[in-house]
């Protein structure tokens, strides 16, 4: 230590008393090394570091004042030991009644050593230090730098310091999807708030993150869904935050309302069910159903059916024949709900009138006169002349005795009476059919024919009947004719005959051939002989008759030269094929 020591001895009554006083030249703060008897550490330490290091040439010397050499680390500040016992850090008091060890300067001796630990009024100056404290601030020892003599002291109660919480969040619901955050915080010893951070998740993801100098926010979740905000408080003393800063809200999906849809059940031609659908959701609700029915553009009918429910239905009758709509509107919380889908048409239809009819022709003629056993055609129609369409409608076809059916264009012939069944005649629909028949005899006077129509529908049997005459003309007035067409002879009327050709027309005359692909003899018509296919040489068939002419008369020598001179013509083609064939 710098300064004079001046040592008295003073002997009083048998007791010796030894002082030291350190005299001070200059009151000061030292701040050199002391390089002297009564430094700890010879020259001092300037720092933590070299304080450890030099701490085993004086470890018996800090020991005894409490301190260990790892406890030179950390929380240390530096500080000035004054010889009135205070220890002061940054211009405050940290500890006061400080003692130190000091070598060759008594005090109280230390084992082993030449110190001894004396109060620092001993100093002859105040001394710089390395003054160390506890987490909390509080004073746990001091090293004075110029000597690096162990100083202990009291400390004095350490200044508050700031303090910040985040004390409470609280939200208030606005509206549906507004939310308002409320911050609040508690700031103590100089602390100051500087932001608030809330920062929103939904769904495990980050959907807001906001920081406001404000100590509430609102916030607009237009999303349903369950969301977790939490603020954090930003202060002079750092960020902020508890688990009463953390708060759950849930957005519920907005309300809506829907009128779904518009059905109509027909309970007879003037009867109708309307049958109403409609939703509500997220709070909204239903009040009622309004069904308007129109006739094109006039208002006919309002009905309103009051019904908080999901389904109403309204049975709306109408004498009155036509086209009809109807309209659906669904009154709701959220206002009147309708739609495309809640808009139907339906129609009041004219009573049902069934009914038939059935028509029968001769050849298109009501009476028609025909040849005997002459093929000719009845035509028949049937049609549904009411407003309701029919089914299994029997058709049947009687004829008087002396007509024959042959065949027809649908249903079945049974002991000569036609009969069909149509399943189905739609309105307006005819059905047409179509009998052959004929007149196998001949039979005087007028023949009828009566057909007959029957539909379940249509009370009574039969719903309606149509007849058709023909007649054969007397035997005397029949001729015989050549029909050119067929080939055949038939019988027809005599003012008839002029529409056929002659009897004795090669048309229908017959001739025997070979018939060259079957070497068969076959009887056909002369028009039909054909050179390629036929041949009148009967050698080269399997089988010739020819019967003896007879010889009597000159017709018959006629005949007879006409077969010679046939025979000597088919030996002449006979030989000619022969000679082609070579």
């Amino acid at each position: 230590m710098k300064g004079k020591l001046l040592g008295f001895a003073v002997a009083l009554l048998a007791v010796a008393t030894i002082g030291v006083v350190q005299l001070q030249t200059k009151a000061y703060v030292d701040t050199t090394r002391d390089c002297d008897k009564y430094a700890v550490i010879y020259c001092g330490t300037m720092s933590a570091e070299e304080a450890r290091n030099k701490y085993d040439q004086a470890s018996r010397i800090f020991q005894a004042m409490g301190i260990q050499k790892a406890e030179i680390s950390g929380n240390i500040k530096a500080g000035v030991v004054y010889q009135d016992g205070r220890v002061v850090v940054d211009g405050k008091v940290v500890a006061t009644s400080a003692r130190m060890a000091a070598r060759n300067l008594g005090g109280t001796p230390i084992a082993g050593t030449n110190a001894g630990i004396t109060s620092v009024s001993r100093m002859g100056s105040a001394q710089t230090a390395m003054v160390k404290f506890d987490q909390n601030g509080r004073f746990l020892f001091a090293i004075m730098k110029p000597c690096g003599n162990p100083v202990t002291a009291t400390p004095t109660a350490p200044p508050p310091k700031p303090s910040a919480i985040c004390k409470a969040l609280t939200i208030n619901k606005l509206d549906r999807t507004h939310i308002r955050f409320n911050a609040a915080a508690e700031v103590k010893n100089g602390a100051k708030v500087k932001s608030y951070t809330y920062v929103v998740t939904r769904g495990g993801k980050t959907v807001l993150n906001k920081t406001t100098d404000a100590a509430h926010y609102t916030y607009n979740a237009s999303q349903a869904g369950n969301y977790h905000v939490r603020l954090t408080v930003n202060t002079t003393v750092g960020k902020k935050t508890s688990s009463d800063c953390v708060k759950s809200f849930t957005i519920k999906a907005a309300p809506v309302a829907e009128c779904k849809a518009l059905t109509i059940d027909t309970l007879s031609r003037t009867q109708f069910r309307f049958n109403a659908a409609a939703s509500a959701e997220n709070g909204a609700t239903i009040k009622a159903y309004v069904f308007k029915v129109y006739r094109g553009s006039t208002l006919v009918t309002t009905k309103t059916v009051t019904s908080s429910k999901t389904a109403a239905s309204y049975v709306y009758t109408q004498t009155q024949t036509g086209a009809y709509t109807v309209r659906l509107t669904v009154k709701t919380s959220l206002g009147d709900k309708s739609g495309t889908n809640c808009v139907k048409p339906f129609t009041v239809v004219p009573a049902e009138n069934p009914g038939i009819d059935v028509t029968k022709y001769v050849e298109h003629l009501k009476y028609k006169r025909v040849g005997v056993n002459v093929q000719f055609e009845y035509e028949i129609a049937v049609k549904n002349t009411g407003s309701k369409e029919l089914t299994n409608v029997v058709v049947t076809d009687t004829p008087q005795s002396g007509i024959t059916l042959l065949s027809a264009s649908a249903g079945s012939i049974s002991s000569n009476k036609w009969t069909y069944t149509i399943p189905s005649l739609k309105v307006g629909q005819t059905m047409n059919f179509t009998l052959k028949a004929k007149v196998p005899v001949y039979l005087a006077g007028m023949l009828l024919n009566t057909v007959c129509v029957n539909a379940p529908e249509i009370p009574g049997n039969p719903d309606d009947c149509d007849t058709a005459n023909v007649d054969v003309p007397p035997k005397e007035e029949q001729v015989e004719v050549c029909n050119p067409t067929t080939g055949e002879i038939i019988t027809v009327d005599k003012d008839q005959a002029d529409q056929y050709v002659s009897i004795k027309s090669e048309q229908c005359k017959e001739m025997k051939v070979c018939v060259l692909a079957t070497n068969a003899v076959e009887t056909i018509k002369k028009t039909d002989f054909d050179s390629s296919l036929h041949t009148t040489d009967f050698n080269q068939c399997t089988e010739v008759t020819v019967s003896e002419l007879p010889t009597t008369g000159p017709a018959d020598v006629a005949l007879q030269l006409l077969g010679v001179t046939s025979l000597a013509g088919a030996g002449a083609y006979y030989l000619n094929s022969r000679r082609e064939r070579a």
